[in-house]
């Protein structure tokens, strides 16, 4: 029975066989054909023209499902780095907004949703719902002291730059890995605003920046094409997160009371 399998199996693969060579000689007689008036060459370029931005295309869409994404990033590896301690919640954090150089600095301690940090020369605290102020001896309730929230707030970050593509990693000697991405404007416009543009433009440039070890440390953003067209500055629009400390913060303490 397995001789009569082996048979047939045989069978298909010449049957295979003949098809493809058949289908090979319509494609020959056809070229040939084609090449005999100026229309049927003019067919035959664009042809060749299809094939080759098809192959590009897939090329693309294979390039960018291999792309790894923050859910994706593992640890110990040179090509890859993780946002695991981040998504953790525990950490000190360094935010630095430079628009045309003119820097605000929001520096503190952040456990779950609960946060405490200074901004502005004034000591904030956040509850997870409200913000409060120290000033003339009191903790008062606050607006929220966050400028470019869509930017700052990690969570949110990761939505607004889902669109980004990676160009390039570059690795020091001591370990220190930069993963270079650009995003446009119009991604950017369409995530925060909900509306559709579609300008020319200079890319936007984001650097995610791990340790040896591949933990994220650091993410530079440099939104200056994002920010002339949204009129947030005039030459230049910078922000710098800085993470560090991960898991060594105790409770924080309400100071409301």
């Amino acid at each position: 029975m397995s001789e009569d399998k082996n048979e047939e199996e045989k069978e298909n693969v010449k049957e295979s066989q003949k098809d493809s060579e058949n289908a090979f000689k319509i494609i020959k007689t056809t070229v040939s054909e084609l090449k005999k008036t100026e229309r049927g060459k003019g067919i035959l370029f664009f042809g060749v023209y299809f094939i080759f931005f098809l192959f590009v295309i897939l090329v693309i869409r294979t390039s960018s499902k291999n792309m790894t994404r923050p859910e994706d990033y593992e640890m110990n590896s040179s090509d890859t780095y993780s946002v695991s301690k981040i998504l953790e919640e525990n950490y000190d954090f360094t935010y630095r907004i430079n628009v045309d150089n003119n820097e605000v600095i929001y520096s503190g301690e952040k456990v779950g949703n609960i946060e405490k940090f200074t901004f502005n020369g004034y000591n904030y605290y956040y509850d997870g719902e409200t913000f409060y102020v120290y000033s003339n001896d009191s903790w008062t309730v606050s607006t929220d002291p966050y400028v470019f929230r869509d930017f700052t707030n990690f969570n949110r970050l990761g939505e607004v730059i889902v669109d980004a593509t990676y160009i390039s990693k570059t690795e020091f000697d001591n370990g220190k890995r930069l993963f270079n991405y650009q995003i446009s404007s119009n991604s950017l416009i369409n995530r925060i605003e909900r509306i559709n543009t579609d300008i020319l433009e200079v890319p936007n440039n984001i650097i995610f920046i791990a340790d040896s070890e591949g933990i994220l440390k650091e993410i530079d953003l440099d939104l200056s094409s994002y920010g002339k067209f949204m009129n947030i500055c005039t030459d230049s629009f910078k922000i710098t997160l800085e993470y560090s400390d991960f898991g060594n913060n105790s409770q924080i303490v309400n100071p409301i009371g």
